[in-house]
């Protein structure tokens, strides 16, 4: 149990905004330093834990918390990172509220119907 706690303490410190290395450098796989060094350790924590699932099954829980921690802290690290470029597309996305004003404006534009020309409908 201690070993995991302290592989998930060393994994949670990594993903400290003061911890991370040159967000704006692109590595190989156009990623950032950060990306791929948390992915590596990831992968090397992953094998560690296959091995203790495959002895003590019973530690796949706390295993699986451990990595769900993990999982989020590095995602809550990504977004603070590139606050700057979600915060926009956040904005987007946001519902827009119309005035009622707004609203009637639209909906009293044109009572006009749109019809159909005649050669449209002699393609059936």
């Amino acid at each position: 149990m201690l070993w995991i706690q302290d592989k998930r303490l060393a994994l949670l410190d990594s993903c400290k905004l003061d911890k991370i290395k040159w967000p704006g450098v692109r590595t190989q796989h156009s990623t950032t330093p950060f990306i791929d060094e948390t992915y590596n350790r990831l992968m090397e924590t992953l094998n560690d834990y296959e091995v203790i699932i495959s002895l003590w099954p019973d530690y796949t829980t706390v295993l699986e918390d451990a990595i769900a921690d993990i999982e989020k802290a590095t995602m809550e690290t990504l977004e603070k990172q590139y606050a700057d470029v979600l915060l926009p597309i956040k904005e987007n996305f946001a519902p827009k509220k119309f005035g009622l004003k707004y609203v009637h404006k639209l909906t009293k534009r044109s009572t006009l119907q749109y019809v159909v020309p005649d050669e449209v409908n002699s393609y059936k």
